[in-house]
């Protein structure tokens, strides 16, 4: 049976609901505003951004990048060449001292353009072809061919610290590791094969072209640190060759 609560009893009652529920009620309405939880979002995504910029710049991510875009190149350029019915040619300027290095696709004038093979293996060789020869006929070369404006308005640049050590092609015979060189790519979708030599202060890294596939093969070779390296430039160079006579065999 249940009594009805009256007078004091009902008063000390009411009172002890009173002093239970009070810290219940603050409970409820304890948390975060808007604007924390906005603010506290805000330092997650600055926070996410700072470690995946820092992973994507570091000196290995540049030599893949690097690789990245001139497979994008030579994919771009296979197709380009059957598209057009015209040869194309991935044209990589090897920069000296702080020149910069870059790539850019080019297309010749027509289908029946012969490239001047034994002229550019004359040049790889060291003729007996005086300077400005060599300059006059690099220019009429260079002017047979325009750049592909739906792959790039100018010359794409390669990150500063990168360095193209060297390429070697199926064009010619030796390593080229100064000026320019060239790969290229025909309407019946064949194309020369490649070999591409990067570095920087950490590693060596090759990229291989198949000449009639599009199979691509990256080598990475870090550089001991305890071996005594005096110019950078010259170790480059030196392993970029030794790299190369590999390739050919």
């Amino acid at each position: 049976m249940i009594f009805p609560l009256q007078g004091k009893r009902r008063v000390e009652i009411t009172k002890a609901y009173s002093i239970k529920l009070t810290p219940k009620r603050y409970l409820a309405h304890d948390g975060f505003t808007l604007i924390e939880i906005l603010v506290a979002l805000t330092l997650a995504a600055l926070a996410i951004t700072l470690v995946v910029s820092d992973s994507s710049s570091t000196p290995h991510s540049k030599i893949e990048r690097t690789f990245d875009n001139f497979e994008r190149a030579v994919r771009f350029s296979r197709d380009e060449a059957v598209l057009r019915n015209r040869i194309i040619r991935l044209l990589i300027v090897i920069g000296e001292d702080d020149e910069e290095s870059s790539f850019s696709v080019e297309y010749g004038p027509d289908k029946d353009f012969v490239i001047p093979t034994q002229f550019l293996k004359d040049i790889d060789n060291d003729s007996s072809l005086d300077e400005d020869e060599i300059i006059a006929r690099k220019k009429k070369l260079s002017g047979e061919f325009n750049k592909v404006q739906e792959f790039q308005e100018k010359p794409e640049p390669i990150d500063d610290q990168v360095s193209i050590i060297g390429v070697g092609s199926t064009l010619f015979s030796t390593f080229i590791s100064e000026g320019e060189a060239s790969i290229f790519f025909y309407p019946t979708g064949e194309k020369d094969g490649a070999f591409i030599v990067i570095g920087n202060e950490e590693e060596v890294s090759t990229l291989s072209i198949e000449p009639f596939t599009m199979d691509f093969k990256r080598n990475y070779r870090p550089i001991d640190n305890s071996e005594n390296i005096e110019d950078l430039f010259e170790f480059h160079t030196a392993q970029g060759r030794k790299l190369y006579q590999e390739w050919v065999k």
